[in-house]
């Protein structure tokens, strides 16, 4: 029985990873769903004629704390919910956001947000708009979103779509590929943690402006093919999980292990494209969110490929922010740890190139996460422009 039939069968068995796959909680006056992509909630309880208390809890544990939820609220004659959210194994980390449609969505006022001390409970009152509103911990992006974006780049820019593998569950892996006659590659991962929409957001924004049709995209992909793996956790998105793939593993633990076979599907892809293609990797980057903006990067004196360029990528960004924002300080954490089986150590022990870990705050506004991004791509093809090739 190959792993995934296995994992399959174990779940068959024991019941979902996912505690809260089909959950439904009808109440008196009300209903809680969560019958969408991403929906997540483990158990619900009637709480008063018009208040709900809902347990949050991880797939799996340990995990980071990164409590993932999204339900919709249901009603007729009532003009709010109340709701309060009771965590396990976590503790409150993302401000609700609310949809009257599942697509536009707005942050909870936080001034009417109530936390406990010790953050183990949040509770909040929704509003029922036209009979039904959608609460998540951030805005969906699911499948739907990544097909408009690919669909744009594959008529704008002639990006080729395929599929390098499937997920334990049996979803597509995307993979999007530029490549002509470029001998050096850009490698570009994305959505490993399932609650990171503002990092995946950064993505898109990052590599629409690689691909913007402007002088220095056209330079910048004559010399440097792009790969680009969008949406690596399918199944995790898929169920609301707070951090883990359908077999409670962590992607970005992986890298080098390769038991799941989401990131062993992009390491194998990679590895052939760069034999049958005679290609030269040239830098990596791995989109995710944490609590604030960090660029995660090996040392300067650790690199012996591209050794100036990420130091004056970084820096030329800086400048160009300050433009916009005076006060701005980037953030850079610099280190390397050869055992660790994250995709930056892999990409950086693997093919001895730069690999940035490129993370975008929780709570960062749609509009600065794209600008943040189309000026760190500016900057990005500038530093590699200005770099000449190592393999000459």
């Amino acid at each position: 029985m190959n792993l995934r039939l296995a994992v399959l069968a174990l779940i068959t068995l024991l019941g979902s990873t996912s505690a809260f796959a089909d959950a439904l909680c009808e109440l008196t006056g009300f209903k809680i769903t969560i019958d969408f992509e991403g929906g997540a909630a483990a158990a619900c309880e009637q709480a008063g004629m018009q208040a709900v208390r809902l347990t949050i809890k991880p797939e799996n544990t340990p995990i980071n704390n990164s409590p993932w939820y999204a339900f919709k609220v249901e009603a007729e004659g009532l003009d709010r919910v109340d709701v309060k959210l009771e965590y396990q194994d976590g503790t409150h980390r993302y401000t609700p956001k609310l949809s009257s449609d599942g697509v536009h969505w707005m942050e909870y006022p936080l001034n009417r947000l109530i936390v406990d001390d010790d953050k183990s409970s949040a509770a909040f009152s929704v509003p029922i708009e036209a009979g039904v509103t959608w609460v998540a911990a951030q805005p969906l992006l699911g499948i739907q979103a990544y097909k408009q974006w690919w669909d744009d780049l594959i008529d704008r820019a002639g990006i080729e779509y395929s599929v390098v593998g499937e997920s334990l569950e049996g979803r597509d892996l995307p993979r999007l590929l530029a490549l002509e006659e470029q001998h050096e590659l850009l490698i570009v991962l994305g959505r490993q943690h399932p609650p990171e929409t503002t990092g995946a957001i950064a993505m898109m924004a990052f590599v629409d402006r690689l691909f913007a049709e402007d002088e220095l995209s056209k330079q910048f992909l004559a010399r440097v093919g792009v790969v680009v793996y969008p949406f690596i956790n399918r199944d995790g998105v898929q169920r609301g999980h707070w951090r883990h793939n359908l077999g409670g593993k962590d992607l970005n633990r992986d890298w080098g292990p390769f038991e799941q076979p989401e990131p062993k599907h992009v390491s194998q892809d990679i590895a052939r494209l760069v034999t049958t293609k005679s290609l030269k990797p040239g830098y990596m980057l791995d989109f995710h969110s944490t609590w604030y903006d960090v660029f995660y990067t090996q040392k300067d004196s650790d690199y012996t490929v591209r050794s100036a360029m990420t130091r004056a990528w970084l820096v030329a960004f800086e400048r160009s922010m300050r433009n916009i924002e005076p006060d701005f300080e980037l953030n850079r954490k610099s280190a390397h740890n050869p055992d660790s089986p994250t995709s930056k150590s892999y990409f950086f022990e693997t093919y001895g190139i730069p690999a940035t870990t490129y993370e975008i705050g929780d709570d960062a506004p749609i509009s600065r996460i794209q600008e943040y991004a189309r000026r760190s791509a500016v900057s990005f093809m500038q530093a590699w422009l200005n770099e000449d090739p190592w393999y000459e």
